[in-house]
């Protein structure tokens, strides 16, 4: 889940949370995501109110009849030594393509009820609309969106433990 936060018309903090599929996070046995690559789907945007959504949805601001899709592809990975690190990647939105940094924490690991095994990470960052071609003006205080993201990821059967 990614979750997106700005300020609105300079008053209060909007958010909106988008769905995302992870095509693969690799994880070796040192915990941190090495290999990251992942799909949002930028129709899936809700910030628990219609109109505001549609508007999100429109030429406006993500367009998603164009852009239906954004993607994170990780460059690299700069451990902190403290279980966490910068997760480093480009980041395509609205068409347009640039890097960014995400400040990752390990959240931890361990079996599920289902027989399965799940290790959490969280990680921040924040992006420019403007870098990405969305130049509507809500004021100074929307020029930047901050992006905090909640990845669950869980081991595919029949992955060695790592």
């Amino acid at each position: 889940m990614i979750y997106r936060n700005r300020k609105f018309l300079r008053i209060i903090n909007e958010s909106s949370v988008f769905k995302l599929k992870a095509e693969t996070i690799s994880t070796p046995v040192n915990i941190m995501p090495t290999i990251v690559q992942v799909e949002i789907n930028t129709t899936s945007v809700d910030s628990n109110h219609a109109e505001r959504d549609k508007h999100l949805r429109g030429e406006d601001f993500l367009d998603v009849s164009n852009y239906p899709k954004a993607q994170f592809e990780s460059t690299d990975f700069k451990s902190n030594g403290e279980g966490g690190g910068l997760l480093m990647g480009n980041l395509t939105l609205h068409g347009a393509t640039n890097p960014v940094i995400i400040d990752v924490q390990y959240m931890g690991h361990g079996s599920d009820p289902w027989g399965g095994y799940r290790r959490g990470f969280e990680g921040t960052t924040r992006i420019s609309l403007e870098d990405y071609g969305i130049n509507y003006n809500l004021g100074p205080k929307s020029r930047e969106v901050e992006l905090m993201l909640f990845i669950e990821g869980i081991r595919q059967k029949g992955q060695p433990p790592s």
